[in-house]
């Protein structure tokens, strides 16, 4: 039996190292970590900018100015260079969520995309169900990448800013995603002693404020967006914080 030390080499580590076997030479030198020392230069460079050690801080606004006009397709660009971030990270910072880099993540959901539209063209055993293996694989992903971000924060004393569960709750998920991208960048940039600028962030609060409840997100208006910063919290009952 594996100990609990041993546990997240053998279930994380291997995982990432087959599927990075079939990565072709080319691909695989051109995703090759960096040595930290890549600075933010201008739009195409920042979007092109592969996987670095500090990780390259991209900005909520940059993944999403990115990611909208290319139906996500980079974000998928953006999933795998993070994961390969953290995935060189853990190996100096072990952690006990440490993810499977960022050919680990995409393989299986690549894999899963692919098969489940070719499996039901030729009637093969299960079909569509395998695109469902493929997204339930990537909110799996997800999950450990939210835990570890979380896990970023306490190793250094701080409060862990994502609240993890909201992965699965309809709109909230969207509020934890953005927070996700947000705290990320800001954690990489503190690494390589820089400062975070972000007009998304500036603009919707929400992104960038302290952990909050759900209850506290719909009962203030200064959370949603800048220009209602002064507009006064709702007083509904069912919007404030149980008493313990």
């Amino acid at each position: 039996l594996l100990s609990a030390r041993e546990a997240p080499e053998h279930v994380y580590v291997q995982p990432r190292r087959l599927w990075r076997k079939p990565s072709s030479t080319c691909l695989s030198r051109w995703c090759q970590l960096g040595d930290g020392v890549l600075q933010s230069q201008n739009l195409l460079a920042d979007c092109i900018a592969g996987p670095e050690l500090p990780g390259f801080p991209r900005p909520t606004w940059q993944v999403a100015l990115f990611s909208v006009p290319t139906g996500l397709l980079w974000y998928g660009w953006y999933k795998f260079a993070v994961e390969e971030e953290l995935a060189a990270y853990n190996s100096e910072h072990p952690s006990q969520t440490p993810g499977y880099g960022g050919y680990g993540t995409l393989g299986p959901f690549v894999l899963g995309l692919a098969l489940g539209p070719l499996a039901e063209a030729v009637h093969a055993p299960g079909g569509a169900a395998w695109l469902g293996v493929g997204v339930v694989w990537i909110y799996y992903t997800q999950y450990l990448l939210y835990k570890r971000v979380n896990e970023l924060y306490s190793e250094t004393g701080q409060e862990e800013p994502l609240t993890v569960w909201w992965l699965v709750f309809p709109g909230f998920n969207l509020v934890v995603g953005l927070r996700q991208l947000h705290f990320l960048a800001e954690f990489w940039a503190c690494q390589r002693g820089q400062t975070l600028q972000d007009p998304l962030v500036d603009f919707f609060p929400f992104i960038g404020a302290p952990r909050y409840t759900w209850r506290k997100f719909l009962r203030s208006p200064s959370l949603w967006m800048s220009p209602l910063q002064d507009v006064k919290d709702f007083e509904y009952e069912i919007l404030q914080e149980p008493k313990r």
